[in-house]
Parts: structure tokens; C-alpha cells; sequence
């Protein structure tokens, strides 16, 4: 996909441990776990979801996702990195969180928040001297906190519009950038933001619910990471736009729960990215069979510097679901045509409200 360049710098600063100032300067952002979102799903859809809010993990895409149905929710996704970088990389990370109504006059509102945790792990490396006695062992790492709140207004009984927030810390633990008899790991830290809207409308025809979306999303924005000795690095701040539709069948009962007989979400995203990464943009979709079993497929395009079509990712993946009372839980397995990453697997549990 497009962060292969800069995911593979990356990865090649800390397993050999080169100098940090060269490679923090050729790679578009220093970090690189906050353009991974920690969904199994999404990764199957093309990396879409900025309109999509039928999976609380798509607050990575935009903020103002948080706000959904009713429901308290855990979610979470790991997978490893390919063996020929490194036998010990992984990301992953998961959220948990919360959405409730109130009533506020004739129309309801609803209320969320979302803390999620993501972490790129580069695993373990050895340091010595230019002798080769080892000098000692470094853990290296990347890994964010964020906190998401959002609020949903429904305006004539079909017309929603929901915005959220978030601020996030991003700290970076890296193996030491020289190699001395004194060894010190580099430690550094940003602070960044994520601001975002969508409105949708909820219809409805024989039956069936159609909500379309269309949503804008401000996301990662940040002072650069100060590097010393060296020009200071930027946040993958990006400008994400998109739409998104969801379609369902009328509901029937499976082991004491209702559920929709067939529910599909298609989406369309495009991001502008405002420090020399590409524009991308990408598509995917969702089949979802009595919230038993979903099959997902999606793809994804970006442009190269110069604006010419550049190398392109794409994915498909499944779910397997178990829908009892209120309750639920699925279970996700996605793979991507990108020769770095393996398979993809996560889990989400909603208790709905």
C-alpha cells in the first residue's frame, strides 16, 4: 500500500539500527502507527469507513463516528508484519467505548465516547559497539492513546447529524541512533488532534432502511515531533472526505435477538494528505447475513509525488458473528495484497442499550 516506502525505511532504521537522522528524514512521518487503523474490518473495505459508523474502530477515519446505536462495545485487532523485515514486528491495538440516547426536547440525542489504544511493536534489537560487544538490548516501539467524544442530533425525524473530537499522545521508544560506548534510546512524544462531521439521512422504502452519509474529517493534526539534531518531523495530519450508504432488510429473530435478514454497506473515501504522502482514495464493501457471517472486499488507489498513479492495496476478508438477546460478537479474518503484512484478525463485542 502506500506507506510501504516509509514503513520500510522505518523498519530498516530500527532493525539495523542507522542513523536516525538519515532515516527519519526520508520517511513522510516518524509516526507511522497512527495511519494504521486497528480494525480487521476496515482493512478488508479498502481502508474506507470516514461515513461509515457501523463499527466504532472507524473513528480512525473520522472522529464523529463514535456516535452509533445505542450500545457499550470492546474491539481489538493484531497482525504481524511479513518475516523478510524483521521476525518480531507487529501493530494492533483496540478501543472500548461507550453511546447512549437522552431525550433533549422532541428529538433525541445521543452521546458517545471512545478510548482506543494502538501500537506499531518493531520488537527487540541488540546494540554493540564498533567491536561488536554488546552494549545492550532495546524494546523498540510506537504506540498511542486517544480519547474520542461525539455528540448526534436527528433533525425531522430523518436527518442526522453527528460531529465528534479526539486528542491523542503518540510516544515513540526507539532502539539508540548511535552506536557509542554510552548507549541512550531516543524517546520522543506529540500530541495531536482529530476533529470530524457527518450527515445522514435515514429513509426507508418497503421496509427496507437506507441510510445514506456523507462526511469531512480533519484528522491527526499537530505540532511536528522535534528530532534533535535534525529537522523535526511531521504528523500524517490528512484531510478525509467520503460517503457512505447502508442498506437492511426488515429484522427477524435469531436466538432471541432481532436482526436484519441482509444488511450491505458500501463505502467511497479519498484522503488529501498534507505532507508529501499521496492522495488516495478507495473503495469497499460489506455483506452482512443475518449478523451471522460478513464478506468483506475492498481496494484502494494512490497517486505518487508527482500525482501519477502509484502502487495500489486491496483486500478481502470474513466475520463470523453471534447475535444472542442483546448481545453481540464477531469474530474477523482479512487479507491484503501487501507483500508486508500478514493476515489480519480481530474481534468486536456490543452489549446494545
Amino acid at each position: 500500500m502506500a506507506r510501504a516506502h516509509a514503513f520500510l525505511l522505518r523498519a530498516t532504521f530500527v532493525v539495523t539500527l542507522v542513523p536516525a537522522a538519515t532515516s527519519w528524514s526520508q520517511v513522510n512521518t516518524v509516526a507511522i502507527v497512527l495511519t494504521y487503523p486497528i480494525s480487521a474490518r476496515a482493512a478488508a473495505m479498502g481502508e474506507t469507513g470516514v461515513a461509515d459508523n457501523s463499527d466504532p474502530a472507524n473513528v480512525f477515519f473520522n472522529p464523529a463516528n463514535v456516535v452509533g446505536s445505542a450500545n457499550v462495545y470492546l474491539q481489538g485487532s493484531r497482525w504481524d508484519m511479513t518475516p523478510i523485515l524483521a521476525d518480531d514486528l507487529w501493530t494492533g491495538g483496540g478501543s472500548a467505548g461507550i453511546s447512549y440516547e437522552r431525550a433533549s426536547g422532541s428529538q433525541p440525542l445521543t452521546l458517545s465516547a471512545d478510548f482506543s489504544y494502538g501500537r506499531f511493536d518493531y520488537g527487540e534489537s541488540v546494540a554493540t559497539d564498533p567491536t561488536g560487544v554488546p552494549l545492550g538490548t532495546f524494546h523498540s516501539k510506537e504506540e498511542y492513546y486517544a480519547l474520542t467524544i461525539g455528540a448526534g442530533f436527528v433533525f425531522s425525524d430523518r436527518w442526522n447529524l453527528r460531529l465528534g473530537g479526539a486528542i491523542k499522545r503518540w510516544d515513540g521508544d526507539f532502539a539508540p541512533a548511535e552506536i557509542s560506548t554510552s548507549v541512550e534510546p531516543a524517546e520522543f512524544e506529540a500530541f495531536a488532534y482529530d476533529i470530524g462531521a457527518t450527515l445522514a439521512l435515514q429513509t426507508s422504502v418497503t421496509e427496507w432502511s437506507i441510510t445514506p452519509a456523507l462526511a469531512v474529517a480533519f484528522v491527526d493534526a499537530g505540532p511536528d515531533v522535534e528530532i534533535p539534531e535534525s529537522s523535526d518531523d511531521p504528523l500524517p495530519t490528512r484531510f478525509q472526505f467520503g460517503a457512505s450508504v447502508r442498506v437492511e432488510s426488515p429484522t427477524t429473530r435469531i436466538l432471541s435477538a432481532a436482526v436484519p435478514v441482509i444488511a450491505v454497506v458500501y463505502n467511497v473515501d479519498a484522503t488529501e494528505r498534507f505532507h508529501g504522502n499521496p492522495f488516495s482514495w478507495g473503495i469497499g464493501g460489506e455483506l452482512a447475513l443475518a449478523q451471522i457471517l460478513f464478506v468483506r472486499a475492498g481496494s484502494a488507489d494512490f497517486d505518487d509525488e508527482e500525482g501519477e498513479p502509484s502502487d495500489d492495496g486491496s483486500g478481502w476478508g470474513v466475520g463470523l458473528g453471534i447475535p444472542v438477546g442483546s448481545f453481540r460478537a464477531r469474530f474477523d479474518f482479512t487479507k491484503t495484497t501487501a507483500f508486508y503484512e500478514e493476515d489480519k484478525y480481530g474481534f468486536a463485542i456490543n452489549w446494545l442499550l
